[in-house]
């Protein structure tokens, strides 16, 4: 049985991320080239309109966070390639996934949905990610 390093919740066999603040999980693969960690920052750019739908964060295919509007977190990852994606809470939208390399650096992106027929989760539009900055590999000390 396994529990966070970060908040103590009990982790599902397997998984990549606490399922309770998304802290990432040490799998115990030290010594390889790819040791280290990356940053990642996620905005959820404000609006003004109030909108009620939070949009989930997928790394790696797990659920890590709810974004409220205007909501920002940061989570550390270990180096090397990851997936992520969007979704409405509703399953109205979703971004395609894409791939970001994490290599002792950090980096920023931004998601919105931008369009006043977003309200009250009836989705008419998509959300739009944007990559604010990117450091250079080696400039983030963990």
């Amino acid at each position: 049985m396994a529990f966070c390093e970060q908040c103590g919740t009990k982790l599902n066999e397997g998984a990549k991320f606490c399922s309770n603040c998304g802290a990432g999980i040490q799998t115990g693969k030290k010594g390889s080239a790819k040791a280290g960690k990356c940053k990642l920052t996620i905005e959820r750019a404000k609006l003004m309109i109030y909108l009620l739908e939070k949009f989930h964060v997928y790394i790696d295919g797990q659920s890590v966070k709810k974004l409220k509007n205007g909501e920002c977190f940061s989570i550390e990852l270990s180096n090397g390639k990851h997936n992520i994606y969007f979704t409405g809470s509703l399953g109205s939208l979703k971004t395609p996934s894409f791939e970001f390399t994490g290599e002792n650096n950090e980096i920023k992106y931004t998601v919105s949905a931008p369009g006043a027929e977003y309200l009250i989760g009836h989705a008419h539009t998509n959300l739009i990610v944007n990559k604010i900055s990117e450091s250079e590999p080696g400039s983030y000390n963990n």
